[in-house]
């Protein structure tokens, strides 16, 4: 082959490589950078001359390195691994999520690392994930939100032994509320509500709206006793903040549940929705278990 040829192949190779919109790189065996395109340096906010020599993995969260190492071995093993997903930092201290693939060079002394960022089909993904699991009006979690909780506490229970209580609670006399003062009035109590009960949860507590104006409280590492305590806590913070129109206090009626030996979901629940309308019966305004 003529050098006019070679030189043409190699001038097409280079267009390829650097008008490609996948990012290219070829590290060492150590991981070092040793050739990167346009796109690449792009994704990472550099100039290509900037990632010469750069070990790859500087640009990952430490929790992800070890991964990292795993990824090219499994690569160096197998030719190839696809879809190693992360956040990486760049040059200027953004975070995108990158997804690449990896393979072994012919010589085996180099790895061709192809990759797109993902970083906003991830914003979305989490966007819409953040709206599948929150209360629209409330904007604390939803019954699925719930639900999904809930199930991973009692999973924890059972294998570790970690307890765990539900509180389900709802306004008193909700629809005399909506009757007399409007939906519009009473959206502003739930929303009113859920602000003054969120203040009272510590970061281990968790707030769900699950119904019309019924909620749950799922705390961690509790007994009975800190339970009821912090029940009460609540009922009385919403009896002194919680008005309509700024006028009529509303109150709620709270059932504490702590999980057991055998319980199940529907179990726990039905344990503490008991508690709930037993709370109705003997009068409202309180906290029964």
């Amino acid at each position: 082959m003529d050098e006019q040829k070679i030189q043409s192949q190699h001038d097409e190779l280079e267009t390829i490589l650097e008008t490609s919109m996948t990012g290219i790189a070829v590290t060492d065996r150590n991981l070092h950078i040793t050739r990167a395109n346009g796109q690449q340096a792009r994704m990472l906010d550099c100039e290509v001359k900037d990632l010469i020599g750069t070990d790859c993995q500087n640009f990952l969260d430490p929790s992800d390195v070890v991964q990292s190492i795993k990824v090219f071995n499994i690569a160096a093993q197998k030719g190839h691994y696809e879809n190693f997903e992360r956040y990486c930092t760049t040059f200027k201290g953004n975070r995108k999520w990158l997804n690449s693939s990896i393979a072994l060079m012919p010589d085996r002394d180099h790895f061709l690392v192809t990759t797109v960022d993902n970083t906003e089909l991830k914003h979305a993904m989490e966007v819409i994930r953040d709206q599948s699991v929150t209360d629209e009006l409330t904007r604390i979690g939803n019954r699925k939100a719930f639900n999904e909780k809930r199930d991973i506490l009692l999973d924890t229970f059972q294998k570790k032994g970690n307890s765990f209580s539900l509180f389900i609670f709802d306004i008193d006399r909700f629809k005399v509320v909506n009757d007399t003062y409007g939906h519009l009035a009473g959206d502003k109590v739930l929303i009113s509500l859920s602000d003054v009960v969120k203040s009272q949860l510590s970061s281990t507590d968790f707030l769900y709206r699950i119904g019309g104006e019924e909620f749950a409280i799922l705390l961690i590492d509790t007994d009975m006793d800190h339970s009821l305590q912090n029940a009460e806590m609540i009922r009385t913070a919403v009896e002194q903040s919680v008005k309509v129109n700024g006028e009529e206090a509303i109150t709620v009626s709270i059932g504490v549940a702590v999980v057991s030996p055998g319980d199940t979901a529907d179990s726990m629940f039905k344990r503490a929705d008991d508690n709930l309308y037993r709370a109705k019966r003997e009068g409202r305004n309180r906290v029964i278990s």
